[in-house]
């Protein structure tokens, strides 16, 4: 028997795909759409983002799995499922030009120096990352 927050969700045998439409708010550096997925009307309190950083793509997998468990009427919050397509691609923590977007938005802290890195099994953070050339300087960001 299902519980109600079961009974509410897709049902397990339709989950094999996004049933949701993507609604293309811009491209990657390379060329790659920037979707989201959700509600487009009025101001969000909240946006749900996976794949900030292109090595670390395991998140894009679980809010996948969460999109397309529930039903389109009920998706109340906005999703991006990759945030950033040419670093989850190209398996680097940046975007296609080396850019930590999670440094380059525009806030009252932004700096322009370099990010330190230590690359995944690695001890020592001796990879530099850029900010970008300014804040929201990137079009993922953007």
């Amino acid at each position: 028997m299902e519980s109600t927050a079961e009974a509410s969700l897709v049902p397990r045998a339709r989950r094999g795909i996004v049933r949701h439409r993507p609604r293309c708010y811009g491209t990657s550096v390379n060329g790659a759409a920037l979707n989201v997925y959700g509600p487009a009307e009025g101001p969000v309190d909240l946006l749900v983002m996976a794949a900030m950083h292109g090595d670390e793509s395991e998140s894009t997998i679980v809010l996948s799995e969460a999109l397309r468990s529930i039903p389109e009427s009920a998706l109340a919050t906005p999703v991006i499922l990759n945030a950033n397509p040419d670093g989850t691609v190209l398996g680097t923590r940046g975007n296609a030009r080396g850019v930590d977007l999670n440094r380059n938005w525009p806030t009252a802290n932004w700096t322009p120096n370099t990010v330190p890195y230590r690359a995944h099994g690695e001890t020592v953070r001796d990879i530099e990352l850029s900010p970008g050339a300014a804040p929201a300087s990137e079009p993922e960001t953007r």
